[in-house]
């Protein structure tokens, strides 16, 4: 099979789609990724051996800024620069798991009429992917909410099929499937993530409560506080002021695949915002959280997140506006103090991760393609067969 793989500007649309190019190239096909010359895609790929061409794709933002039109300028471009390496490459399918740099690569794909697979993370898709929905060849999604929300807006892809986020091979590889439980005297570790960014606004409230427990006795807790980079220095000397010292209290600028695995695997409650990538994480390793969602996502996508897995009673709801120390503190205790509550949490995440995400979304790829290319050739074969009887 000959495949494109796009989608990007983020991580949370790159490493999934790292994940499908690195299985298509075992399994021998030809692969290549179109990205943004501005996107982490470029960096990522070239540490993963994967060919790439890039496009001068940015994010759009409001025709009344200047920075809008100039990246709707740079969209015509791209999308001729897309088209034009499309039909050089003569791809079987594209693969694009969504973001800005991904629009271009799907629109060429759409006007060439070449096959294209749409990855979708979030509850609430993103502008770049609805836009091009119906037209799929299929829609892969996480959220089981997804559909819904497709479907009550009359949106009506081909097929949509719920097979979980492609993680990245090393955290898979290193969950052990086993449910979460409570440890005794509530000597748990907390894990404190606001996404590959940072969050100021979850870094300033959990260090002011680690200050006001570390004397405390009730709470036994030890946390890991990934700060994002560009956050770690003042986090760094926040930690000092309040004398919070390891192993009570470490912090980490971020984490690698194998360090993140061992995090997830030693700790007991995330605190994070409700990204898919995080969330799936959390689901993959059995971990209850408090999500607390980035309210400027588009589309509120991550509230409807989270809010999938508060009905499913596997995470605890503190929006932004309420977060504080005391609420902070309250969400952490109603998990602590109700050990059957955390334990059937942990086992419905474990079933609620879907195994074999990456097999999956390929081996429908290759499925449909398989069909659609029989369905092709059996319509040939029965107009062959009416202009010999004509």
């Amino acid at each position: 099979m000959k495949i494109v793989i796009t989608g990007g500007g983020t991580g949370g649309h790159v490493f999934p789609a790292l994940e499908i190019a690195k299985y298509a190239i075992n399994n021998n096909d030809n692969v290549i990724y179109i990205g943004s010359e501005y996107g982490i895609e470029k960096e990522l790929c070239s540490r993963h051996n994967i060919p790439i061409h890039t496009l001068p794709s940015k994010p759009f933002y409001s025709l009344k800024t200047k920075r809008g039109i100039i990246a709707r300028l740079l969209f015509v471009k791209a999308y001729t620069m897309a088209k034009i390496k499309l039909a050089e490459i003569k791809p079987d399918a594209v693969f694009s798991t969504g973001g800005y740099s991904s629009a271009p690569v799907v629109f060429a794909a759409k006007k060439l009429k070449i096959p294209y697979f749409i990855h979708e993370q979030n509850t609430v898709p993103g502008r770049a992917n609805l836009f091009f929905m119906n037209h799929a060849a299929a829609v892969f999604t996480v959220f089981s909410s997804t559909e819904r929300y497709l479907r009550e807006r009359h949106f009506a892809p081909k097929n949509i099929i719920r097979t979980g986020i492609p993680l990245r091979s090393s955290l898979v590889e290193n969950s052990t499937h086993e449910p979460k439980t409570i440890p005794e005297n509530n000597a748990i570790n907390i894990l404190v993530t606001g996404g590959s960014q940072g969050a100021v606004a979850i870094n300033d409230v959990i260090l002011e409560l680690a200050s006001l427990l570390k004397d405390n006795p009730n709470y036994q807790f030890k946390w890991t506080h990934l700060t994002g980079i560009k956050n770690y220095e003042n986090v760094l000397h926040t930690r000092d002021d309040f004398k919070l010292k390891e192993p009570y209290y470490n912090i980490l600028p971020f984490a690698d695949d194998k360090a993140m695995a061992s995090l997830l695997k030693n700790n007991h409650l995330i605190i994070c915002r409700s990204g898919a990538g995080t969330l799936t994480d959390s689901a993959l390793y059995g971990i209850p959280s408090i999500t607390i969602p980035y309210k400027y996502a588009i589309g509120n996508h991550q509230y409807y997140n989270a809010l999938e897995f508060e009905e499913m009673g596997i995470t605890k709801i503190l929006e932004q506006d309420k977060l504080t120390p005391n609420t902070l503190l309250m969400k952490i205790n109603e998990w602590i103090n109700d050990e059957n509550q955390y334990t059937a949490a942990s086992n419905i995440l474990l079933n609620w991760n879907v195994e074999d995400t990456v097999q999956k979304v390929y081996s429908n790829i290759e499925h449909l393609l398989n069909n659609s290319t029989h369905e092709n050739k059996s319509r040939m074969e029965t107009l062959q067969q009416l202009l010999r009887i004509r």
